[in-house]
């Protein structure tokens, strides 16, 4: 069983291809896990998202709306986990104390180190 944001996933690159098959390859997984998320959407819904026939999908005018929705909330989420968000308040800053042999120190903490101040310079 999917988790409900992998559904979510699974419908919104469903909604820009043209097909399940179309969208399990671009997410890298089988045309039928894209049906069983697909229709267990609906089922939670209550709503058909798509227009189905052998050849093609069609979006229906609730799947449309329903898609603007979820890549929205999927954005959100996804923000949530970025790793660098520009004045959060939480900038490194401070002293740090490493203490290491000296080739070791020269050879592989002084590039990282620079690295590292340079993408947090009050530390």
């Amino acid at each position: 069983m999917l988790n409900r944001l992998e559904m979510l996933r699974i419908f919104c690159t469903a909604a820009e291809s043209s097909s399940f098959k179309e969208a399990a390859n671009r997410l890298g997984i089988s045309p039928q896990a894209v049906t069983r998320a697909v229709k267990e959407l609906e089922r939670l819904q209550g709503e058909l998202l798509f227009h189905r026939n052998t050849r093609h999908i069609q979006v229906t005018l609730v799947g449309e709306k329903f898609a603007l929705i979820a890549k929205e909330r999927l954005r959100a989420v996804d923000e949530l986990f970025q790793t660098s968000a520009p004045n959060s308040g939480n900038e490194l800053q401070g002293r740090v104390r490493i203490a290491a042999p000296v080739g070791f120190g020269h050879k592989c903490l002084m590039p990282v180190l620079l690295e590292l101040s340079t993408i947090h310079p009050q530390l």
